[in-house]
């Protein structure tokens, strides 16, 4: 198996690529150019120094603080900064590197598992986040709040610059052809033409950076940049000292016994076997939406609300139970032995023949009604007061037992 991404030569594609690619051919640089791009880029991917806030998003790499002394004081972790020289620690100060007490993972929705992988690792991985500080009882003491965890490859030492690689959708039918763009991590949009990327030794199957590189968020890779020839010449190309590829939150059953609720950021959803988790059938944590889609597409949720779509259903914690506006439920009984009471914004209304319960004869619960009408067409209520209205007695959790005032009967 190659472990060069690059473009797959498809000469049976014939005129119609040819024709799609004759744009991009035009434009190829000659071989002189491709030399001098080469060491102007090598420039732009050499370390430098920026003066960013603590508190900006920042792609680190990590390393075990194996000092020892009082904890939280040591034990943690010293992060530093991509693609830069120094990083300015949550303390304000500037450093090659800076020491946290902790990483807090909390906003992916990981496993404990999964954090404590993460964690015995911590030269394999590389985070984004923000750099903050936390009170302790030896003063503030830095934490990175972790948004983004990147998954490399044990025993790899990461050389070169940190740089982000996508499939940029242009087909060729000869090579080298730049089908894919390099941006630099933390740093100006800067989007870098390439021709493949070679990530031959890091790993056994390099199959999941194949599939990565066709994903918004594209493939982190450690390298330096090259120049590849074919029979198109020679282009750009990036070798690889290392790949990363990103850390997504296990599926953790939920909503059953003896199991914990899903954690902050996720909630339960049930797939439709699980009828909403009703006979202890259990679902899956999954992500909470922080958008969604303004589509109207209503659905019934496990809560027994009808939602606008299925996002808006998930981004209230909710499992949708079926497509379309949930069916108006059966209202409860009431006013029966051994019935329970209605709740506190409801009344036990009883139909005619029920005869206000007597007999123990049932009713149904209904809204208190929140307004109404000043219109005089008096009622008897079943607590034998009489009322300007029906809507008014049900106003005050009353039944009506005949109209007319209640004198009136006697």
């Amino acid at each position: 198996m190659t472990t060069t991404l690059r473009t797959t030569s498809l000469l049976a594609t014939g005129l119609a690529l040819l024709a799609a690619c004759s744009g991009e051919a035009s434009s190829e640089p000659a071989d002189g150019d491709v030399d001098q791009q080469l060491e102007a880029l090598q420039q732009q991917l050499l370390p430098r120094e920026t003066d960013s806030p603590s508190s900006s998003p920042s792609y680190f790499e990590l390393r075990r603080d194996v000092r020892r002394c009082a904890a939280p004081l040591c034990g943690g972790f010293f992060v530093q900064r991509v693609n830069r020289l120094s990083t300015r620690c949550a303390d304000g100060t500037r450093s090659a590197e800076c020491y946290v007490m902790d990483l807090d993972f909390s906003a992916l929705g990981l496993s404990d598992e999964q954090v404590a992988r993460l964690e015995a690792t911590p030269e394999d991985i590389l985070l984004r986040g923000e750099l903050g500080a936390e009170d302790t009882t030896f003063g503030a003491l830095g934490v990175l709040n972790v948004s983004e965890a990147w998954q490399g490859h044990a025993g790899v030492d990461p050389t070169g610059a940190f740089l982000r690689v996508k499939n940029s959708g242009i087909v060729c039918i000869t090579s080298p052809c730049q089908s894919f763009s390099a941006e630099l991590l933390d740093t100006l949009p800067l989007s870098i033409p390439i021709a493949e990327v070679d990530v031959s030794g890091i790993g056994d199957d390099p199959s999941d950076a194949f599939a990565q590189l066709n994903e918004p968020d594209g493939l982190i890779v450690a390298g330096r940049p090259e120049i590849v020839s074919g029979p198109a010449g020679r282009a750009l190309g990036i070798d690889a000292s290392e790949y990363y590829v990103p850390v997504v939150a296990e599926s953790t059953i939920c909503g059953t016994r003896g199991v914990p609720p899903c954690a902050d950021g996720s909630f339960c959803d049930f797939p439709a076997e699980s009828d909403c988790g009703r006979a202890d059938r259990p679902g899956v944590c999954a992500p909470t939406p922080e958008q969604c889609i303004e589509i109207f597409a209503p659905v019934c949720g496990c809560d027994g609300q009808t939602y606008d779509n299925a996002c808006f259903a998930n981004a209230a914690g909710v499992s949708v139970e079926s497509e379309g506006p949930c069916e108006p439920s059966e209202p409860a009984a009431c006013g029966s032995r051994g019935l329970e009471p209605c709740a506190d914004d409801e009344f036990c209304a009883f139909p005619d023949g029920a005869d206000c319960g007597r007999a123990d004869a049932p009713g149904s619960c209904a809204p208190r009604p929140e307004a109404c009408i000043l219109i005089f067409d008096p009622v008897c209520g079943c607590d034998g007061q009489t009322y300007g209205n029906s809507c008014q007695a049900a106003s005050a959790g009353v039944s009506v037992d005949f109209d007319g005032a209640c004198e009136d009967a006697k």
